[in-house]
Order: C-alpha cells, then sequence, then structure tokens
C-alpha cells in the first residue's frame, strides 16, 4: 500500500535527516475516523516544485514506520502555503464525507492566530463581503454580499520590548474562502507580518514566515461519542514562539478545553441552522464569546504601545 501511495525509500542518513527536519508534520489528534496533524509553515499541501508537500512527508512517513496509520490519506480540508497549523484527514471515504459535509454546513470550529505590526480601525468585530480574485494572484473583498466570507476577529497588544505596536489577533472564520483571514485582516489595516502577499516590505520582507496560524479545530460528527478536538500552538517564528506571545496563547487556550470530557460530551451540534443560532449550540468553553472573553481577560497583561482602535461589532 506504502508503495502505491508513491512513497520514497531513503538511505539511513538522508532518513535521519529527513526525521529532524522540522517542517514534518506532527500528529496532534487521532481516533478511528479522523487524524490532525499541524502543518509547517511554508509547505504546499501537494506537491510542487521544491517540495513534496504535505500528503507526500505523510506518505514517506508511513512508508518508514513513522506513522502508525498504514492506511489511505483522504483530504478533507488545506491551509495556505504560508499558514501553519491543523489540518484534518479522514480514514476513510464515510469519514471524508461526513467531515466535509460539516464544513460546508459550517459545523467546524476554527480558531486561528496571528500578529500584525499594524493597528486594526477597530479591535473586534466581523468582515463581511464577497471576494474575487486581483492582480498578482491576490484577492480582495468586496462590498457586496452575494456569497460573502464571513470572519468574526478580536484583538489585543503585545508587550514586546524589542518591537513596540504588534497585535495578537484571534479569528473564527464562518466560511473557507482562498486567503480569506489574508484579506479579511488587510482589509481592516492590519495584515499579518511576514505576509508576502498582503503586508508592506517593512512587515513582510524582515520576518522569516507569515505570523498566521490555525490554532484550535472542533467538530463533533453524528453518531460519535466524542468530538475531534485539537489544539497545537505555532512552533516557529520568533514572535510566534517567544514568551510574550505564550502568555496569551495559555490564557485564550487554556489545557482544560481538552481535558473536560463532559465539556466536549455537552459540546456543539451544528448540523442544521433550522435548530436556532450557531453559537447558541456551542457549549462552552469553545464558543466564540468565550475565546473572545479569555482574549479579554488577558489583556491582565501588559499591553503593547500603539493599542488603537476602538470596538465595533458592525460587520462590513
Amino acid at each position: 500500500r506504502c508503495a502505491r501511495l508513491g512513497a520514497t525509500r531513503l538511505g539511513g542518513a538522508r532518513m535521519a535527516s529527513k526525521l529532524a527536519d522540522a517542517t514534518l508534520p506532527s500528529l496532534v489528534f487521532e481516533d478511528d475516523d479522523a487524524f490532525v496533524v499541524n502543518k509547517a509553515a511554508g509547505r504546499s499541501y501537494h506537491a510542487a516544485t521544491g517540495d513534496v508537500g504535505v500528503l507526500g512527508d505523510l506518505r514517506w512517513m508511513q512508508a518508514e514506520g513513522h506513522f502508525d496509520y498504514r492506511g489511505d490519506l483522504h483530504s478533507v480540508h488545506r491551509l495556505d502555503n504560508p499558514t501553519s497549523g491543523l489540518l484534518i484527514f479522514a480514514k476513510s471515504a464515510s469519514s471524508q464525507t461526513a467531515l466535509s459535509r460539516a464544513f460546508e454546513e459550517r459545523a467546524v470550529l476554527k480558531y486561528y492566530v496571528g500578529i500584525s505590526g499594524r493597528p486594526p480601525s477597530r479591535k473586534m468585530g466581523k468582515v463581511v463581503g464577497d471576494m474575487e480574485p486581483s492582480r498578482r494572484g491576490c484577492y480582495k473583498i468586496l462590498r457586496s454580499t452575494a456569497n460573502p466570507a464571513v470572519t468574526h476577529f478580536t484583538t489585543r497588544g503585545i508587550p514586546f520590548s524589542e518591537k513596540k505596536g504588534l497585535r495578537f489577533i484571534l479569528m473564527k472564520p464562518e466560511t473557507g474562502k482562498t486567503h480569506q483571514l489574508r484579506v479579511a485582516m488587510k482589509s481592516i489595516g492590519a495584515p499579518f507580518l511576514g505576509d508576502e502577499r498582503y503586508a508592506n516590505s517593512v512587515d513582510s520582507e524582515v520576518e522569516e514566515r507569515c505570523y498566521l496560524h490555525s490554532g484550535a479545530v472542533f467538530v463533533h460528527l453524528p453518531g460519535r461519542k466524542m468530538p475531534i478536538a485539537a489544539i497545537a500552538p505555532p512552533t516557529s517564528g520568533t514572535y510566534f514562539t517567544s514568551l510574550e506571545f505564550g502568555l496569551i496563547w495559555r490564557s485564550v487556550f487554556p489545557t482544560d478545553l481538552l481535558l473536560a470530557p463532559a465539556t466536549l460530551l455537552a459540546a456543539h451540534s451544528l448540523r442544521t441552522a433550522a435548530e436556532g443560532s450557531k453559537e447558541a449550540q456551542v457549549s462552552e468553553p469553545w464558543s466564540w464569546s468565550a475565546a473572545r472573553k479569555r482574549v479579554k481577560l488577558s489583556v491582565s497583561l501588559p499591553e503593547s504601545a500603539g493599542d488603537a482602535g476602538a470596538p465595533d461589532e458592525t460587520a462590513i
């Protein structure tokens, strides 16, 4: 099976080097239906020039015995190349169908974190608008809302001593459109540090990565006793791996999010919008309101300079 998947055999020295590669995906969650890996920044999903991609890495890990699961890999969703973080894979066609339906019905909770060097036009709110291709592979957001991208966000300053004016951004997208979060944050004046497409040259060229990371995912499929739930912090980037960022991360994503079985068992059931508002169906502490509150409470940490922007819950 591994040969059919196209895995490549490596010599001992090369294999040891491959295993030491920090860009290999790491396993975060696994059960009978699916598994979740943490993807490194700058890696493609599929094979590209000079990059075997996350799928190629997983197939190599299967072939070399470094990943216990030896079955087929069923894709469910993707991340942009510059974005690091959590990717869900299904273990069977039926699980893939159920997970794909959950994504389509907006029944999957996804939380992203980012860092910007620019103050947003408002500290919190919602960015809503249609998206269309722009120049040089970029996208832009429109004022129309025929089939809009929807992104909830909240921000706070980060008290870095070396670099002033950086902001922590927590986002919960309702939709999953190409470059959605990167375009949304640019539209409010706060593109991510290191984003070569949407940040200016000062904010992009001097950084070693794009500061956008998929940090948490939660979905409860029908018929399952427990949800698929995973949390993983970013592991690269000077600011992402700093003590200051880590303090905020631990406030926003406390360990008890995954250590409370009763909470997980009673978690959300977002199968149909007819049952009421989605937010009402999400139990604490995974709801957006709870996550946003944790960001607000983390403000007990010292704020950085340039902490501008007024609260605004109005969609644009």
